[in-house]
């Protein structure tokens, strides 16, 4: 985007003001061109941000004027202009505002829902590796009574224990590398995001 489409972007979402606001929006935004100089156009641009944005808040500041003129308070017109203004500005602000808010919100869904297969798994192993060691236990207690049956239920045990320490450790690993690639994956959305990537 050049100085020229900035300056028609911010004159269309201006449409809707008085004349007067819209030129004197123009004029500031024209002179701060002119100050900055033709080198240095695209960092303007880029410190300026989008004319939508722009606009929205000459909208914000156009009704909280409306509102604090003499009278504005008293007269039923002018508050309901200053609140349409203030829906319009709403209404006009950039569409990226929400989608970025609904990534956020699933990004945070995608990590909660993670976290909590990670905490269910862990739970789940916890589990069985608590009845391996209790059918040990019973095992011990049965060996009196009969001794194949005893023996059994303490292999069965050292075998769920044993199973459940491994997969432990696969868990352990599994989640470490997933934070490691999560963490990766925030960094480099970062750097590209300052890059404007």
């Amino acid at each position: 985007m050049n100085r020229q489409e900035f300056m028609n972007r911010l004159a269309a979402e201006l449409s809707r003001l008085p004349k007067e606001e819209i030129q004197a929006a123009m004029e500031y935004y024209s002179e701060y061109f002119d100050e900055a100089g033709p080198e240095r156009e695209q960092e303007t641009i880029a410190e300026l941000g989008s004319p939508s944005k722009i606009a929205t808040q000459i909208k914000a500041d156009y009704a909280v004027r409306q509102l604090d003129e003499p009278g504005g308070g008293r007269s039923a017109k002018k508050g309901l202009s200053a609140i349409l203004w203030v829906i319009l500005g709403i209404f006009a602000a950039p569409v990226a505002f929400p989608v970025a808010i609904a990534l956020g919100v699933s990004a945070l869904a995608v990590f909660i829902a993670m976290a909590a297969v990670i905490f269910s798994v862990i739970i789940s192993l916890g589990a069985v590796c608590v009845s391996g060691i209790g059918l040990i236990f019973v095992g011990f207690a049965g060996l009196g009574g009969s001794l194949a049956g005893g023996i059994m239920l303490i292999g069965i045990g050292l075998v769920a224990a044993g199973i459940t320490a491994l997969l432990c450790v696969g868990v352990a690993i599994g989640a470490k590398n997933l934070i490691h690639v999560i963490v990766r994956w925030i960094q480099t959305w970062r750097m590209e995001k300052r890059r404007g990537v």
